[in-house]
């Protein structure tokens, strides 16, 4: 959906590595009311996708 889509290109906008994500600024940006909103979006878009395992660590390499 277009609030799905604001939400995810937010989180990407406001991702300082891959382990910090400013969930303030993705919550402000996305008209939602804060930081606890726009995580608890996220993991109900993750749980509709079925793409929970998906999340990355934050590590690099092989």
């Amino acid at each position: 959906t277009p609030v799905e889509s604001l939400l995810f290109f937010n989180i990407v906008r406001f991702n300082k590595d891959p382990s910090a994500v400013d969930w303030n600024e993705v919550a402000i940006h996305s008209n939602l009311k804060n930081a606890g909103s726009a995580k608890v979006r996220y993991r109900q878009i993750q749980k509709k996708y079925n793409l929970e395992g998906l999340t990355p660590s934050g590590k690099t390499g092989g």
